[in-house]
């Protein structure tokens, strides 16, 4: 599974904002919905449409460069390069109004949106 995010608009960062609070700030300017974090290959991520908040999955990731690997093997798109070697968490903000897998509306790591 390769995550590449296309379009997403970005929101403006704060040098003291944490990725959680990226993603909170995302959700309520987005979709007025709190995210709910889940846990890589949650099952909450198929079904999502219609809850009362913004499906967020967790990744953690080890980093390749410009890339991310997963526990998988997996590989996620990083908005910026990031030293190889480096423990990374990524969070995928999921679109509330459909079932898609791929269904990837934003991508938060390191202080970045994408």
């Amino acid at each position: 599974m390769i995550v590449m995010v296309m379009g997403a608009s970005v929101v403006p960062v704060d040098a003291k904002t944490s990725d959680k609070g990226l993603v909170k700030q995302y959700c309520s300017q987005h979709y007025k919905l709190p995210p709910k974090y889940v846990k890589e290959g949650s099952n909450a991520v198929i079904h999502r449409v219609g809850k009362p908040y913004v499906v967020v999955e967790v990744l953690k990731t080890v980093s390749k460069g410009k890339w991310g690997k997963l526990r998988d093997g997996s590989m996620v798109r990083y908005p910026k390069k990031i030293k190889k070697g480096k423990r990374v968490t990524v969070y995928l903000i999921y679109s509330p109004n459909d079932n898609c897998l791929d269904g990837v509306d934003a991508l938060v790591a390191k202080g970045k949106v994408k």
